[in-house]
């Protein structure tokens, strides 16, 4: 059971007073700042992620071309006047394949 002391205290409750709301008008833009910082946060970490993931997808189709060509030699890259890399990077991997295993046929070939 509640104590004199706590009964007369719920009794004589009264309702925010007008200073009590004037800093609870302070506090809740405040809070609210803090929650859309977070949620700007959030989203700022996810757009780091995709960026590091296209920026890791764009690097490997780089060094793929990178892998077939350095089996080639400059000499070899020299010969390719009608290919861009464009038109490679849409080639299915069997034909790279087998453009990459003629290269180093040819390569151990001339040696």
């Amino acid at each position: 059971p509640p104590t004199d002391s706590e009964t007369s205290s719920l009794a004589t409750y009264t309702p925010a007073s007008h200073m009590d709301m004037t800093k609870l008008e302070t506090l809740i833009p405040l809070y609210q700042n803090i929650t859309n910082a977070e949620s700007n946060n959030d989203k700022t970490s996810h757009e780091v992620l995709r960026s590091y993931y296209a920026f890791g997808i764009w690097l490997t189709k780089r060094y793929e071309f990178y892998a077939i060509f350095a089996e080639a030699g400059e000499d070899k890259i020299q010969q390719v006047k009608s290919a861009t890399a464009n038109t490679l990077s849409k080639l299915p991997w069997p034909n790279i394949d087998y453009i990459v295993i003629n290269i180093s046929k040819k390569k151990q070939s001339a040696s």
